[in-house]
């Protein structure tokens, strides 16, 4: 794959990745002729809440190593405890 062949989208708190792979290939001879096509998708959503700054998100590609660097806002929530009557 190539950098070209993913994609990255953030919508409601949610890093999408996905990626799409084709490949072909042809052998022609004097007396054959080959063609293999194959073709493949991936998708993963993964949820990050509010507490990432988005502006400053860096993606890089290399040999095959997909880095992805979110630093976070500064606000961070907590849990909280919801007492049940």
């Amino acid at each position: 794959m190539t950098d070209k062949d993913i994609t990255l989208t953030w919508n409601d708190g949610v890093l999408r990745i996905r990626g799409e792979k084709r490949d072909e290939k042809e052998e022609r001879k004097k007396d054959r002729y080959y063609r293999e096509c194959s073709y493949g998708t991936f998708s993963r959503d993964i949820p990050l809440g509010t507490s990432v700054n988005w502006k400053k998100a860096v993606a890089k590609y290399r040999n095959g190593v997909l880095t992805v660097t979110l630093p976070r806002t500064g606000e961070t929530r907590k849990a909280i405890e919801v007492k049940i009557s």
